[in-house]
């Protein structure tokens, strides 16, 4: 689970639109560690990530409907986690990672009301490492979004 808000612009091309975001995003993540021999510990640990989504999306009208698609870049602004508290845990961070934004939305007069789905590119856990050894999770890290748009100019 986790929050967003932001700033957005959007830009009228007759048949097409064009917007951009600057959105502070958070999210926080839990793991189960597991002993080497396979063990579950049941020691629960989290991690918080904060970061600033840049989607630019091209969007039409549909109906009523502004459906929209376009890349992201997640620039890493900052991290907690309680994977700190082992002395063999490192975390390698890439400063921006990048994915795919879809959606559809409806506005009604100075507020939108949108549904996204988000699919990162990179792999979900890959900036873990443990004991000199790397994880992956091997899931490509996907959500989606709920948002709520107002236009303030």
């Amino acid at each position: 689970l986790g929050f967003h808000g932001g700033l957005f612009g959007k830009i009228d091309l007759k048949i097409l639109t064009l917007e951009t975001r600057l959105m502070l995003h958070s999210t926080e993540v839990e793991y189960i560690l597991d002993e080497d021999s396979g063990t579950n510990t049941g020691l629960l640990q989290s991690e918080k990530f904060k970061n600033l989504d840049v989607p630019v999306m091209v969007g039409f009208n549909l109906l009523f409907f502004d459906v929209y698609t376009g890349p992201v870049v997640h620039l890493h602004l900052d991290a907690v986690s309680d994977l700190l508290a082992h002395e063999e845990y490192s975390t390698r961070f890439k400063t921006a990672t990048y994915g795919w934004r879809g959606g559809l939305g409806i506005s009604l007069g100075s507020t939108s009301l949108a549904v996204e789905y988000e699919y990162n590119f990179s792999h979900f856990g890959d900036h873990i490492e443990i004991g000199g050894e790397s994880f992956n999770f091997g899931d490509n890290p996907s959500r989606i979004l709920l948002t709520l748009g107002i236009d303030i100019f």
